[in-house]
């Protein structure tokens, strides 16, 4: 199922698994942005901020995907797989970033850094502007 808006499909973000069964954790997603995540729709995602993120928040929803932005304000998704997997998570780490020149060599850079997680980029198109 894909998103004509943003380009986002399951399989990107779920790793061609079944979200249906999926604990989702959120970080720092605006409210647009997981609005047009349709493949959410059959999950009970739980939204935090980087702050929060932390051991107990882990072990309290035990999620089998985060999804957090590839850059954050004060933070990115290096920062995030840190903490993640200082909290013991050993799910799915996707990271969200608008179009990029070289998607590979950034992809490669996030996936060497976190070897014992299933990462990766998600890319998504910028939304169209109002009155065009």
């Amino acid at each position: 199922m894909a998103d004509r808006r943003r380009g986002t499909t399951s399989s990107a973000l779920f790793g061609g698994g079944d979200p249906g069964d999926c604990r989702v954790l959120l970080v720092e997603l605006p409210a647009e942005i997981i609005a047009a995540l349709p493949v959410l729709t059959d999950t009970e995602p739980v939204s935090t901020s980087y702050r929060a993120l932390n051991i107990d928040l882990i072990a309290r929803h035990d999620p089998h995907l985060v999804i957090a932005p590839l850059v954050g304000t004060g933070f990115d998704i290096l920062d995030v797989g840190a903490q993640l997997l200082r909290s013991g998570f050993t799910g799915s780490l996707r990271a969200l970033t608008l179009p990029l020149p070289n998607l590979a060599a950034v992809r490669a850079e996030v996936k060497g850094h976190f070897s014992d997680l299933d990462v990766d980029l998600v890319v998504v198109s910028p939304p169209a502007e109002a009155g065009h």
